[in-house]
């Protein structure tokens, strides 16, 4: 019992990098996305069809590198140890990835939806508000499952990677709005 209870904490401490990754990982890349195009463009109807178009091929794009990343890992062990341990999941961890990037990446896009009735300017400082406190709170709970001392740095270190990205997504999108 005490192996199976190893394996099982590996393995959760394997779901829980898959959520950060594919949840962080679709927050902070539409967030850019949109902010950019919502700069260049000052059209909301643009920036959901980037938005949504961003989220699915991201989250796609995720999900087969979990995917391929575990079957290098995989074969890599398979020939070390002869040991294929990984083999069950692989599958898994491709859909979990896959559905933390998509919601990660619908986070960013939610105060542009019509039926919230924003304006472009209240959408989008909406929408980088919401997508920071949401990269903040995956950092501190991140931060309390790994026991890390310092939980609430954990928190600030993601929201850092957001803001960073929403950061550049302004400039490339002021940027284009010019040519």
């Amino acid at each position: 019992m005490k192996g199976f209870s190893k394996e099982v904490r590996k393995y959760e401490g394997i779901a829980l990098r898959d959520l950060i990754l594919g949840g962080q990982d679709g927050v902070v890349d539409i967030i850019g996305v949109i902010l950019g195009v919502a700069v260049a463009t000052a059209n909301v109807k643009f920036v959901l069809i980037a938005g949504f178009s961003s989220a699915v091929a991201e989250a796609f794009s995720m999900g087969a590198v979990a995917y391929t990343s575990g079957k290098v890992l995989e074969e890599y062990l398979k020939n070390k140890r002869k040991n294929n341990s990984l083999k069950f999941t692989l599958i898994f961890d491709m859909i979990t990835v896959f559905i933390a990037t998509l919601i990660g990446g619908v986070i960013p896009i939610i105060p542009f939806l019509p039926i919230l009735n924003l304006k472009l300017n209240e959408a989008i400082i909406t929408s980088l508000i919401l997508s920071l406190v949401v990269l903040f709170s995956a950092g501190v709970l991140t931060g309390r499952l790994s026991n890390s001392k310092n939980w609430i740095r954990s928190g600030f270190r993601i929201l850092l990677f957001g803001a960073g990205a929403a950061l550049l997504g302004y400039i490339a999108g002021n940027l284009l709005r010019l040519v």
